[in-house]
């Protein structure tokens, strides 16, 4: 099974989710999605499609998600430190401290959401103006290092 944007119906052609092993013990303790290279296009897709909507919400808005996102990972840290360590492999104190760490950018980019500030410049030319507004412009695909999935 294939994690797809936009409630898509699952893949059939990989409908057994593989199974993700505990590496201390090789035990399975769960399965999960497997996403391939042709999943992208779609998920970039499904993306733009949620952004056209999200690009109109406040910044005010944008902070409170932040934040309630902020809060949640803090309400189940140790949970989620529990899934990092069968994941990775790492002791639970590794996982709880790079939650930690992570937390650390929830919480300054809630802050920072509501400082977002253009800039208006002098020109080296009489008569014209030169000015930044900051906004949301679109989607970006990023890949995320495996060995640390609370960043």
């Amino acid at each position: 099974m294939r994690t797809l944007p936009s409630n898509s119906p699952p893949n059939t052609t990989n409908s057994q989710p593989p199974p993700q092993t505990d590496p201390g013990n090789g035990k399975v303790w769960a399965t999960a999605p497997d996403n391939v290279a042709e999943d992208t296009d779609a998920a970039v897709a499904a993306a733009h499609e949620a952004f056209e909507t999200f690009r109109k919400v406040s910044p005010r808005t944008r902070a409170q998600c932040l934040l309630k996102w902020d809060s949640l990972i803090r309400e189940n840290r140790d949970d989620l430190a529990n899934i990092v360590t069968y994941e990775t492999g790492k002791p639970l104190a590794e996982s709880q401290g790079e939650l930690d760490y992570a937390l650390g950018f929830t919480w300054w980019f809630a802050g920072e959401a509501e400082r977002v500030q253009g800039t208006v410049q002098v020109p080296a030319a009489p008569g014209r103006r030169v000015f930044t507004i900051k906004q949301p412009i679109g989607v970006a695909v990023a890949l995320v290092p495996w060995n640390f999935p609370g960043m």
